[in-house]
Order: C-alpha cells, then sequence, then structure tokens
C-alpha cells in the first residue's frame, strides 16, 4: 500500500486567535520505501560482518572505534560497549605502536589499503601474532574520514616459522661442528700423511745408504782381496770356486750398482775425472787433449775402471754402465 505524511496548522487571527486549521497530506511511498530498503540493506551488512570469522573494526583517524563485530570482542575477551569510544592502540604491545601508527598514517587516497602483521596483547597477557589489512575512507574532497580494518589471527603460522628456523638455524650449527670435526680429522690425517712421507723419506734414505755402505765395502774389502787370491797359484778346481764366489757376489750386489755414485766406486781422483768425462761422451783423444796426458795413459784408465767396476771380463759399454749411476 501507499504511505502517508498528515500534519496539521492552526490558523489564527490578527489577535492571535484560533480561527480555522489547515492540513497537509503527503504521500511518502517512495521515500519510505528507499528507508525500508537501506535498512534492511544495514540489517544485511550487519549480519554479513556479525558472522565473518575475522575481525573487523572501524575508528577515527585518532584511533577511537566506532564500530568492532563478534569476533574482535570474542578475541580480546571484551563486550562491545568496552570496546566503542575506546581507543585500540593499548590492545598492541608498545614495542609495536610506533609501527603500526605510521604503517596507518602513511595511508591516501593514492594509496588507501595497506596490510602489515604485528603483535597484540590478549586478556591474559599472553602474545599473539595478527595480520592486518587497513583501508582509508575519504570524502570526495580528499579529507580523511576514518578507517576499517580486517584483522586474521597468524600466531600460529608465526610459531610454525619459528620451529622451523630454529631447527634450521640447529641444524646449521650441526652441519658447522660436523664440518669443524671433518676440518680437524682431515689436518691430522693431513700431519700424519706428511710424517709418513717423511719416515718412508728416511727409510729408502736408510736403505740407499746400507745399499750404498754394502756395496762399497765390497769394493774396497773384498775386491782386491779376489785380484791376489787369482794372481795365487790355484789349481782349475779352486780357479773354478773363485769364479762362482765372484759372480755370486756380483749378482748380489748388483741390485745396489745403480744407485751408486761414481765418487763411491774407490777410484782415483783422475780415475774419476776421466770416468765423468766417459760419461759426459768423451772420447780418448778428447779426453786426453782436455787432461794432457796420452791417449795410452786414457785407456789404462780406461782399463782401471772398468776393473774396479767388475767389467773388465764383461762386453758392457763402459760409458752405458756409468750413464746408469748417479
Amino acid at each position: 500500500g501507499r504511505s502517508w505524511f498528515n500534519r496539521g496548522y492552526p490558523v489564527k487571527d490578527e489577535k492571535d486567535n484560533i480561527v480555522g486549521g489547515i492540513e497537509v497530506t503527503l504521500e511518502i511511498t517512495k521515500r519510505k520505501h528507499a528507508e525500508d530498503t537501506l535498512r534492511e540493506s544495514e540489517e544485511r551488512y550487519r549480519k554479513v560482518v556479525e558472522s565473518q570469522t575475522e575481525m573487523i573494526c572501524r575508528f577515527f583517524p585518532d584511533g577511537t572505534l566506532t564500530f568492532v563485530n563478534e569476533a574482535y570482542c570474542r578475541f580480546f575477551g571484551k563486550d562491545r560497549k568496552e570496546l566503542i569510544g575506546q581507543k585500540f592502540m593499548p590492545l598492541i604491545p608498545e614495542i609495536e605502536r610506533d609501527k603500526v601508527f605510521e604503517n596507518i598514517a602513511s595511508l591516501n587516497p593514492n594509496t588507501p589499503v595497506i596490510t602489515h602483521e604485528h603483535q597484540v596483547l590478549a586478556p591474559n597477557g599472553e602474545i599473539f601474532w595478527q595480520r592486518w589489512t587497513n583501508h582509508a575512507i575519504f570524502d570526495d574532497q580528499g579529507k580523511l574520514l576514518e578507517y576499517q580494518s580486517v584483522g586474521w589471527d597468524i600466531t600460529e603460522r608465526v610459531h610454525a616459522e619459528e620451529e622451523l628456523r630454529k631447527a634450521h638455524d640447529e641444524l646449521e650449527q650441526r652441519v658447522k661442528k660436523r664440518t669443524r670435526e671433518l676440518e680437524v680429522k682431515s689436518k691430522n690425517l693431513e700431519e700424519i700423511n706428511i710424517a709418513m712421507k717423511v719416515l718412508l723419506k728416511k727409510r729408502e734414505e736408510d736403505k740407499k745408504g746400507i745399499e750404498d755402505n754394502i756395496l762399497t765395502n765390497v769394493r774396497k774389502l773384498i775386491d782386491p782381496y779376489f785380484e791376489k787370491i787369482r794372481k795365487s797359484k790355484l789349481d782349475s778346481q779352486q780357479k773354478a770356486f773363485l769364479n762362482i764366489m765372484e759372480s755370486n757376489l756380483q749378482e748380489i750386489t748388483s741390485q745396489f750398482a745403480r744407485k751408486i755414485s761414481i765418487r763411491e766406486l774407490n777410484l782415483t781422483p783422475t780415475e774419476i775425472q776421466v770416468a765423468n768425462m766417459i760419461r759426459n761422451g768423451n772420447r780418448s783423444k778428447e779426453i786426453a787433449g782436455i787432461m794432457n796426458i796420452s791417449i795410452r795413459t786414457v785407456d789404462a784408465h780406461r782399463r782401471n775402471i772398468r776393473k774396479k767396476l767388475g767389467l773388465d771380463k764383461k762386453r758392457a759399454n763402459l760409458r752405458s754402465y756409468l750413464l746408469s749411476l748417479h
């Protein structure tokens, strides 16, 4: 049906006496319908807002709350009447307030929305984490009217991230500790390896010293006697035994021969000089010219050297043998 607006107005004479009246009747159906529609829309909006699990609030630029939904009241453990008209900043730990204020104050008509995370104080004093999206509301002239904010409790996520970070840090510490242990072991192994190399080198040097000593002693202490015995009167059987003994002794000492120097072969200084030139490839004529001696003398030195090296009865090349020495 239609809706009407009725109002009566008295009519007075010059002496202010009521002499009649006027009744005005207006049809306000459209306006009444618009008001009802607006009221219904607001009611639906309020029901939607109240049914949200997210926390919703509105507040003036100074932080005074003008609206809070049921989820907001439930989280902070307060009645709506206790919150509206109060400022929300006391609900935030003091250490976080400057950051929250700066984030909200940064909003403008060009950037009216910002999202940030911060700590809040629960009624029992426990610290929780929330994520808020703040929306600044401006009029047509760009004047700030108020803010509307929607918040979510992210405490579980933050704690999970913190646990993950702790686990990561603990794992890093374990890796660093294990790395240090491996470095120490590696260093110890390196030191052991160096020590082993030193010991092996010493062993080789000792072994070489022993071999050189054996060969030198054979050359100096035994070979001369073989020569003396050979010059004495021996029957065929004794000569055969002597040859066998000399051959066996040379076979025993032959493995050391390549490791001994020319200077350790019981040669005279002149023979050492000649042997070095032979090893260098100089011929007898060249050696004779260098040393200012005859070729016959050089050949005599060659024979003595071959004899002392045990090559007098062998067809081995003297220079090749000398090159095998060090």
